[in-house]
């Protein structure tokens, strides 16, 4: 552990001291500034006057943590006192020097494995990981002050989470997400700013990698499932490598059937309601009895680092002997696409851009903050009761023909996890569309006597998106109507709309990657 003072640099500033925090063991006679100015004074060797976080406080590790996540007997230190020489960064042991690698996330005893599974993609693509965590520093040098922010996409805008570094420990060690590289903080400082955007701790328990992956990204997100044994691999396996040629964040779970089968650990090392990233596809190419034989495999990753699928192309199944791969139990392991396609039922596939989607035009978008509200008189519900036609709703145009045929819709309701604990649920969502003659500014004629040419799978999650193919129904007005399945039920909700229109540039055509090997 380290805490001599001397590693930091003391200056005399003017103190305007606000208030006083109650004694405790780690911080003695510690004094809370008036906008965050340090009170830079050493008792019994701790650097005192680093930022104190007053909005998500540990002095309230009841509020913060939530539930039954309390412990008083949890700690809440700083980096430098739980290590020497605490880094924010690390390339630790990547291979290729990168500052950070999906071996940085190892899950804690919190079930946020949606998260952090988002979060390990999130680390092989630099920019987009530093547009959520900019590189930071313990150097007071450098300006470290115990001060750290990060940025997350929510509904139409990015915000700014402030946050202190004081970090939940047990013997002095991290119970929550850690870096397999001991000095690294960066996973346990970004799960803590999630955390607080939340609400607290508990508040990451269970969810769905859309979420994350769409609030570190501000992305476009694809939900697809399947009935167990009903995936057609090909097809999927196409699709998840256009995904990571275009820098997509894509995970990938066997969906639960029962609340006693989460987290359930299999025979093959595979594990029950439990979301895995996806960190890669490729061509596995046979030798010897097998010359010619062609394998297509995915590279999926455990965010436990540790518990792997044990089956074929596992890393102890042969398969790799004359590579002279290291078997490690760091997480992350391949599997053939059709050994995936059987066991897995369901990937979230998030594209940062929407020209990633199959299209031949460009998108237009268009998006809105809505409410269903009683008092405005716009809870109507799904089509099943009669006041459908006050729900909220956006007419879009397309053009017709090959460039501008596509519909790309993205629902989010406004949620606070933290709400689930007071007995809020979120709301089953959908959206029905239509196809109409004008833009009459009257929901119900536009509507009378004409059926949706999409009626929705109404699903209690944050996110909902479809893409709809139109070419059929030609150009003209689209109507596009969320709403909640049961009448009278109030949220606010972000509504994103994309509509193809004929390109101002044309777009370059990539092979599949099929032939080329790894990505």
């Amino acid at each position: 552990m380290f805490s001599k003072a001397a590693k930091f640099v003391v200056k005399t500033i003017d103190q305007n001291i606000i208030d006083i925090v109650d004694d405790d063991s780690e911080y003695v006679r510690e004094a809370r500034c008036e906008e965050d100015e340090i009170q830079e004074e050493a008792v019994r060797g701790t650097m005192l006057g680093l930022y104190r976080d007053q909005d998500f406080s540990t002095q309230r590790g009841e509020k913060i943590l939530g539930g039954d996540l309390y412990d008083p007997a949890i700690k809440w230190l700083r980096p430098h006192e739980i290590c020497e020489n605490p880094q924010f960064y690390s390339a630790g042991d990547n291979e290729d020097g990168a500052v950070a690698s999906q071996f940085d996330v190892v899950q804690g005893s919190l079930g946020d494995c949606w998260m952090l599974a988002a979060m390990a993609i999130l680390s092989q693509n630099e920019d987009m990981l530093h547009r959520v965590a900019p590189p930071q520093s313990f150097d007071p040098e450098d300006g470290y002050d115990g001060k750290f922010k990060f940025t997350f996409w929510q509904y139409g805008k990015w915000i700014d989470v402030t946050i202190d570094d004081r970090l939940p420990t047990r013997n002095g060690s991290l119970i929550f997400t850690q870096s397999s590289t001991t000095n690294e903080f960066w996973t346990a400082l970004l799960e803590k700013a999630y955390a607080k955007m939340h609400g607290n701790y508990k508040a990451l328990e269970g969810g769905h990698g859309s979420e994350a992956m769409t609030d570190f990204t501000g992305g476009i997100c694809d939900y697809i499932e399947w009935k167990k044994g009903d995936c057609d691999a090909e097809e999927q396996y196409e699709l998840i490598c256009d995904a990571v040629r275009d820098s997509a964040l894509i995970t990938t779970a066997i969906q639960a059937q029962s609340r006693a089968d989460m987290e359930r650990k299999r025979g093959d090392g595979l594990i029950v309601g439990h979301a895995y990233s996806i960190t890669g596809a490729g061509v596995y190419n046979g030798s010897g009895k097998e010359n010619g034989k062609r394998y297509h495999l995915l590279k999926l990753r455990n965010p436990w680092g540790a518990c792997e699928w044990t089956g074929d192309f596992s890393d102890k199944s042969g398969r790799w002997d004359e590579y002279e791969m290291e078997a490690k139990d760091d997480g992350e392991f391949y599997i053939s696409a059709n050994d995936w396609a059987q066991h897995f039922t369901k990937i979230e596939v998030c594209r940062v851009d929407p020209e990633d989607f199959q299209t031949e035009g460009d998108w237009k978008n268009e998006s809105e903050l809505l409410e269903w509200s009683n008092k405005n008189g716009t809870a109507g519900g799904c089509r099943n009761f009669s006041t459908f036609c006050t729900n909220p709703y956006k007419v879009v145009h397309l053009d017709g023909g090959n460039y501008s045929d596509q519909i790309l819709i993205s629902l989010q309701q406004i949620y606070k996890r933290s709400d689930r604990q007071k007995g809020k649920k979120l709301l089953a969502v959908g959206f029905e569309v239509y196809k109409v003659d004008e833009d009459t500014g009257d929901l119900a004629s536009m509507i009378e006597g004409n059926e949706p040419i999409h009626s929705a799978t109404f699903v209690a999650r944050r996110d909902y998106t479809k893409s709809l193919m139109c070419a059929k129904y030609g150009g003209g007005c689209f109507l596009v109507v969320p709403s909640t399945f049961k009448q009278d039920e109030e949220s606010e909700f972000f509504l994103r709309i994309f509509s193809e229109h004929s390109p101002n540039k044309s777009r370059s055509q990539d092979c599949d990657g099929d032939e080329d090997g790894w990505f």
